[in-house]
């Protein structure tokens, strides 16, 4: 085994399972590490580290972090973005803004929708964005509407019952099967984050037992 290889396992192994602050100040020796691969690595191990503790030091790990988004090697660019993403969707007081870090590159309206619903800073903006796709002509757009229903109440602890109920009301009556399903899931994710919905049973009682299969 090389040293690269070495150095990458104790990585995992302590953003998974050690101390807090031990693998946060592995991570960050890691990131400033000669190797691509191993820079990539502690790229991603800022996102274990936060999802083992539900923490993350912030003014230990992002400048390492930025670094990342800055580096040479695109892999570890990558790697940093994804982790970028990560906080932003996992942890609730994390917000690239907060860091200058801009947002990601959104080719589609359903990838702005996806950065917009997971970002916990722009929840207007989100709603109004599902309520254009939704009505959107365009499969795809609308299965994307329907699953970030979901994810707006979990992400924002909060969800307009006179907006989202209609839009999931007409997804779980859509004749495509995956946009029923998508609806279908957002209604249960609703049930976890907002069990007080106005309208919930009436959602539950529009989906089909084939159409999904309720989260365990």
């Amino acid at each position: 085994m090389t040293e690269s290889e070495e150095l990458v396992g104790r990585l995992y192994g302590l953003a998974h399972d050690g101390d807090h602050d031990e693998a946060l100040a592995a991570a960050v020796e890691g990131a400033a590490s000669p190797d691509d691969h191993v820079r990539s690595v502690a790229q991603l191990c800022f996102f274990y580290i936060a999802l083992a503790h539900g923490r993350l030091d912030f003014d230990v790990a992002m400048p390492a972090i930025k670094a990342g988004l800055q580096d040479a090697s695109s892999y570890v660019v990558g790697s940093a973005q994804n982790a970028v993403r990560e906080l932003e969707w996992h942890l609730p007081d994390f917000a690239r803004e907060d860091f200058g870090i801009p947002p990601p590159q959104m080719d589609t309206e359903r990838a702005r929708l996806a950065y917009l619903a997971h970002s916990r800073r722009h929840y207007e903006e989100s709603l109004a964005l599902t309520v254009r796709l939704a009505a959107s002509s365009d499969t795809e757009d609308r299965e994307g509407a329907m699953l970030h229903v979901g994810t707006i109440a979990r992400q924002y602890g909060r969800l307009d019952a006179t907006i989202a109920g209609p839009i999931l009301m007409a997804g779980l009556d859509d004749p495509d099967e995956n946009i029923r399903g998508a609806a279908a899931l957002s209604v249960y994710s609703i049930v976890d984050a907002l069990p007080a919905f106005p309208g919930l049973n009436e959602l539950l009682a529009r989906i089909p037992d084939d159409d999904v299969d309720e989260p365990a």
